[in-house]
């Protein structure tokens, strides 16, 4: 049994949303409703594609076939095709969705529905919202871990991180933190690190 480790550092953070998979970086531009598409092979914009109102998270399937966008400002995920870039479903969600992952098996695309404290479930399979889980309030980050079987969430408003089990679709545990949780990341053994966003007042 891998044992778990907990880091919490009491920093704030601006968090630039981007991955890499591929040879292709998809960046969120919050102030509109579009995403670009950068070749970091050549440091170069490919191009931009419209998505909704406010895209606020990003994420690319593990096989690198898709591009999931939530847009705050609409209440939607948007699910691109990285071969042609186009828009192939716009699914409807929770309001106020934040960041979002698929999972490692790449069978579902799990939202933090900010706005009302759950986390919304939708299949690959046909780009429907299947499952919400209640993880408590707040939630801003979803980050599966490399065993498949779960995911943990922070819950900014809770001050907490919970574990969900992606078999049951239900929170299995939770760990308090001393400040706002609001960045993870895990490495391959499955220790997880946090960072807290604490406020200071003069």
């Amino acid at each position: 049994m891998n044992r778990k480790t907990i880091l919490t550092t009491a920093i704030a953070l601006i968090s630039v949303t981007l991955f890499a998979q591929t040879p292709k970086a998809y960046i969120t531009n919050y102030g509109s409703d579009f995403i670009s598409v950068v070749d970091i092979q050549k440091n170069q914009k490919n191009a931009d594609i419209k998505t909704g109102n406010k895209p606020h998270g990003v994420a690319v399937s593990p096989d690198g076939n898709w591009i999931a966008v939530s847009n705050e400002g609409d209440n939607t995920v948007s699910i691109i095709s990285a071969a042609d870039n186009k828009v192939k479903q716009t699914v409807s969600v929770g309001k106020t969705p934040h960041q979002l992952s698929f999972s490692i098996d790449g069978k579902y695309v799990l939202t933090a529905i900010n706005g009302e404290h759950k986390v919304d479930v939708i299949s690959t399979t046909n780009w429907k919202l299947v499952n919400s889980i209640p993880v408590g309030r707040n939630p801003h980050i979803v980050l599966p871990m490399p065993d498949g079987k779960t995911a943990w969430v922070t819950s900014e408003g809770d001050n907490k991180i919970v574990k969900v089990n992606l078999d049951s679709m239900k929170v299995i545990a939770e760990i308090p933190t001393f400040g706002f949780p609001r960045v993870m990341t895990v490495t391959p053994m499955e220790n997880l690190f946090t960072s807290l966003f604490a406020g200071f007042t003069v």
